[in-house]
């Protein structure tokens, strides 16, 4: 499998155990068109990069224990050891609590990275 589907269906998981609409791993299974196997087998994966995945019983759903997303990102910043970097050059996958960008207040649309004006004096523009 390419590891670009590997990521949609890590991210599509992600979006189903956050919303609470998993159902049971039949179900769970079925909505990522994938076997009940492979299914645990990723949700042993999302554990093993820190996920707090459990399955509840009662309600028959996969829930995560704590707020979290999964993040996919690539990154040129040190990593300070508390990250486990997985894949290869450049990138990890991390599961950790994150704030949303309604609940820190900007908006994707409008937010623009700051450059220091040390390294806007190098760059051709």
């Amino acid at each position: 499998m390419s590891m670009i589907k590997y990521v949609d269906r890590l991210k599509r998981m992600d979006e189903l155990i956050r919303t609470k609409s998993t159902g049971n791993a039949e179900r769970f299974a079925e909505l990522l068109g994938i076997s009940v196997s492979v299914l645990k087998e990723n949700i042993s994966e999302m554990r093993a990069l820190g996920a707090p995945v459990e399955y509840c019983r009662i309600r028959k759903i996969y829930h995560y224990t704590r707020p979290c997303r999964l993040l996919f990102q690539f990154s040129d910043k040190a990593f300070t050891g508390m990250e486990q970097i997985k894949g290869g050059q450049g990138y990890f996958f991390s599961f950790r609590p994150v704030l949303s960008d309604d609940e820190i207040g900007i908006s994707s649309a409008t937010f623009k990275p700051r450059m220091p004006k040390s390294e806007m004096s190098r760059r051709n523009y």
